[in-house]
């Protein structure tokens, strides 16, 4: 107080008009005013010219229930000003990170959601809020979710666990995925954090590396390939865990592809329209995505059918709630195969 107004001990006595201050607060003879007319209390924080932070108190003093003066107090909150500007640092950090960071209280409700998060899952931040947790969790996995939450509840550290999340458009996407424990002042478990990368592009490697070597070993045993399509076509469904596939093989003139072959899980149910479609559907090159994959002869990855130009048969793959493809040639490496 006595560095703040320069005040000495022969100083008591004066009126308080005539001391200068280092406070940056304009009103405050005002405010002193204020308080001796209406006996008000009035309460603040601010900064002084040295850039510390006090909490102001003006209270009135009273004799016999008379206001006879006042008194001002000043309390330093310069840790706490600095702790705050570091949280609002932080704060600022992890909005405009391109990770994708979210929390959510002990009920699974999201508490704060950032912007590498829309990009990631869909949902902007006033979707998301006060949803629970399972709004990007696919059905299938929320009991292995619910799991690795309790353990981060208990106090634990979920460190770096590959899983699958779904996207607001229905995609399933790979993440690897990081839960940490948020503790209040008494250390006390109050929520959680999440931390996740999207992992599918590695993901789609590995299993495409797995099917070839998969592919390579059934192709080895046989030597009719119409025959072994159906044994392929089980293969490629399993290493990328997709509920439904197609082998689609050159007709006889080799000017379209035709479709020879069908995979379809035990839990997917298809309409009579997709199958009276596909059916009678043909490809030339170039056209949709089997014939995107004859003509480069290159893998092809959709993911997100529901905005993918080249596929041809959109409405049924949404009507069926199937949103990724991935189509692979099979190219010819001995006499007597097809490509």
């Amino acid at each position: 107080m006595a560095e703040t107004f320069d005040l000495l001990t022969q100083d008591i006595g004066r009126r308080i008009h005539s001391f200068a201050h280092r406070l940056e607060h304009s009103d405050l003879l005002p405010a002193l005013e204020l308080v001796l007319r209406t006996g008000i209390r009035i309460e603040r924080e601010v900064c002084d010219t040295h850039g510390n932070h006090w909490f102001l108190r003006i209270l009135p003093y009273r004799v016999k229930g008379m206001v006879q003066g006042l008194v001002l107090t000043l309390v330093d909150i310069s840790v706490l000003g600095q702790a705050r500007a570091e949280a609002q640092h932080l704060s600022a950090v992890v909005e405009d990170s391109n990770d994708v960071i979210l929390s959510f209280n002990l009920l699974g409700q999201i508490t704060s959601w950032n912007e590498g998060t829309t990009k990631l899952y869909g949902f902007n931040e006033e979707e998301a809020l006060g949803e629970h947790i399972h709004l990007i969790v696919p059905e299938d996995l929320q009991n292995s979710h619910r799991e690795l939450w309790l353990n981060a509840v208990a106090g634990k550290v979920v460190q770096n666990v590959e899983t699958v999340r779904a996207r607001k458009d229905g995609a399933r996407i790979d993440v690897a995925l990081t839960i940490s424990p948020v503790r209040d002042s008494r250390g006390e478990v109050v929520g959680c954090s999440s931390i996740c990368r999207d992992i599918t592009r590695r993901k789609l490697t590995e299993r495409q590396l797995t099917l070839e070597h998969a592919l390579i070993k059934i192709l080895s045993e046989i030597t009719d390939f119409q025959q072994a399509s159906s044994r392929i076509l089980r293969q490629f469904c399993k290493v990328l865990s997709f509920q439904y596939g197609e082998v689609w093989l050159p007709s006889e003139s080799g000017e379209r592809l035709t479709l020879a072959g069908t995979f379809c899980a035990s839990d997917l149910i298809l309409s009579d329209d997709w199958i009276a479609t596909t059916r009678t559907t043909t490809f030339e090159i170039g056209e949709g995505l089997p014939g995107v994959v004859w003509k480069t002869r290159q893998p092809q990855y959709c993911e997100n059918l529901a905005e993918e130009t080249i596929f041809t048969r959109q409405t049924l793959w949404r009507n069926a709630e199937l949103w990724n493809a991935y189509g692979i040639p099979i190219r010819e490496r001995k006499p007597g195969l097809g490509g």
